[in-house]
């Protein structure tokens, strides 16, 4: 940029920049945040805020200055020229840049009397709706409900701190909401709780969580901040929970009630993780009879509520906590009757084989197994998971033809630990199922992952230097496999993929990585065959410098 000079910089920029700057130093918008060796930083507000920062010379010159806006039409933008209206502004702001240490804020303060300080936070507050708020509930004696009330308008006038007339806050700002949000929060419920108020508490948090939940339509959490914000909010509540059952509070019965009935809030049905994350803190109430009662019936309305869209995964969270309540409370014949009711969902089946395992009824396991293959036919892991089933039990039962077949079939679709199981079932005849598996597994080029495994596994070299000969690509992964015994290979294979990573290349990013590939090379074979690549490398792009900048390293490595 231009070496302007502190009190003639008007002289070199536009009038439209030099106005809209100067509006906004004469509004007030320019804060000074720090100063040390003439270099300043300033936060200038708009409709966002920006951080500009400028180092002055000890002669007044403006030798740096940058702005983080997006402004890319000259050098200087408007938040720039208003930090050099306020720097001009200043008494003495060049002799300022020459003293090493400034004044800091504590020691101002410590110096004013309590009337002085009191003035002071009036005229901060005397714009900032929010911050007064903030003052007065954290440092006032009000009764519970007014905390909750006061907690309930902080809450807004935060949100309307943030959101501002868009009514959205932006990806930059929701950290900093989410922030301060969790302050409040959390400050909030720490000041019910050493009024020994767990109601309080809850309610607070409870006001926050919903707030939270409702955030997600007004902000760009794009950052993840909100989600953050909630899942600390819900631990603040277990918390909150687990000292009301540890000290068996008065009030339980309430706080049990209120976290309840909240189950039912609309905001939750966009959000079911929360809701189940919610009811996991209710189940810790499941030891007296009352609350279990109230639990399952609640489970078993949020189940069955045509209202809401559960989907499978959340309607089986909600099922298996019954199923631990009625296990831990009730006979096992109802307990079974559950699990049977319930066979469509993974975990149950689960469960039933479990039991079936114990019984040693590996016929009834298979059956299940087939029936959960057929149901789940378009979710490949959990068919997976099926027939390993169905294979234990087959196994159990020495069904060696089944096992067999189910064991190829599960091998080839890429569960490679089924190999072995085969070779089990072939004692004396390993190498023939070997190229036998090997030879079908290379008819499907989508297999060449589990084709490497098998070859990799049976130190097949020749099969693998094959495969290297038509892929040298792939050279690096396998080049120490091979080297003992097709050195010979090796090296052209590796020359080859050398030479073809040159020729792509095009930036110094990538010659380095052909130079780093070099330097492996060089660990595998001669010094002298290694300069006699670079020097050919030389000759064939001696028309790209920095190419050859990076081939001069590896020779001096």
């Amino acid at each position: 940029m231009l070496q302007l000079k502190l009190n003639n910089f008007e002289k070199y920029i536009d009038e439209p920049i030099l106005s809209r700057g100067y509006s906004y130093y004469i509004t007030e918008l320019v804060n000074e945040e720090n100063e040390e060796d003439g270099r300043y930083t300033f936060t200038v507000q708009g409709s966002e805020d920006y951080e500009v920062e400028i180092k002055i010379s000890k002669t007044g010159e403006i030798e740096e200055s940058n702005c983080d806006c997006p402004y890319d039409y000259g050098p200087i933008c408007k938040h720039e020229v208003a930090a050099y209206y306020y720097l001009n502004q200043v008494p003495n702001s060049v002799e300022k840049s020459k003293k090493t240490k400034q004044i800091s804020l504590q020691d101002v303060l410590k110096g004013l009397s309590k009337e002085e300080l009191i003035n002071i936070i009036i005229e901060i507050t005397k714009n900032d709706r929010a911050l007064k708020q903030k003052i007065v509930y954290h440092y006032s004696n009000m009764a519970d409900e007014d905390d909750i009330a006061k907690f309930k308008e902080l809450v807004n006038s935060l949100v309307n701190k943030y959101a501002g007339r868009e009514k959205f806050i932006r990806y930059h700002e929701t950290g900093r909401f989410a922030t301060d949000m969790s302050n409040l929060a959390m400050n909030g419920a720490e000041k019910a709780l050493n009024n020994k108020n767990q109601i309080a508490a809850l309610t607070i948090l409870i006001i926050a969580l919903e707030e939270a939940l409702e955030s997600f339509q007004y902000a760009d959490d794009s950052s993840g901040e909100i989600g953050m914000l909630i899942t600390e909010i819900i631990g603040k509540i277990d918390d909150v929970i687990k000292d009301v059952i540890k000290s068996e509070d008065a009030a339980k019965q309430e706080i049990f009630n209120k976290l309840l009935e909240y189950m039912d809030t609309k905001a939750l049905n966009d959000w079911q993780d929360y809701r189940i994350d919610l009811l996991h803190i209710c189940f810790q109430f499941t030891k007296e009879k009352k609350y279990r009662d109230s639990l399952k019936n609640k489970l078993q309305d949020l189940i069955c509520n045509e209202n809401c869209e559960y989907s499978t995964y959340y309607k089986e969270e909600m099922l298996m906590m019954l199923y631990k309540i009625m296990r831990q409370y009730e006979n096992k014949e109802k307990t079974d009757l559950f699990i049977k009711e319930n066979l469509q969902y993974t975990s149950f089946r689960e469960l039933m084989m479990s039991q079936l395992k114990v019984q040693g009824n590996y016929e009834e396991i298979i059956n299940l197994a087939l029936e959960g293959e057929a149901k789940d036919k378009d979710l490949p892991g959990l068919v997976s998971k099926w027939k390993g089933a169905r294979y234990e039990a087959y196994k159990r039962l020495s069904l060696k033809k089944e096992q067999e077949k189910l064991a190829r079939d599960l091998l080839l679709h890429g569960d490679f630990q089924y190999y072995e199981e085969l070779k089990g079932l072939h004692k004396g005849n390993e190498l023939v199922l070997y190229n036998e598996i090997k030879n079908e597994i290379k008819k499907d080029r989508y297999k060449t992952s589990l084709y490497l495994q098998l070859i990799v596994y049976e130190k097949d070299l020749q099969e693998v230097l094959d495969y290297v000969k038509k892929n040298p690509i792939r050279i690096e992964q396998f080049a120490h496999m091979l080297i003992d015994k097709h050195e010979e290979e090796v090296i052209s294979i590796y020359k080859e993929y050398i030479f073809l990573m040159s020729k792509l290349a095009s930036d110094r990013k990538k010659y380095r990585e052909v130079c780093r590939t070099i330097l492996r090379f060089k660990k595998l074979t001669s010094k002298i065959e290694v300069n006699e690549v670079v020097t050919e490398l030389r000759l064939l792009y001696k028309n790209r410098p920095a190419f050859l900048d990076e081939l001069s390293k590896v020779i001096s490595n």
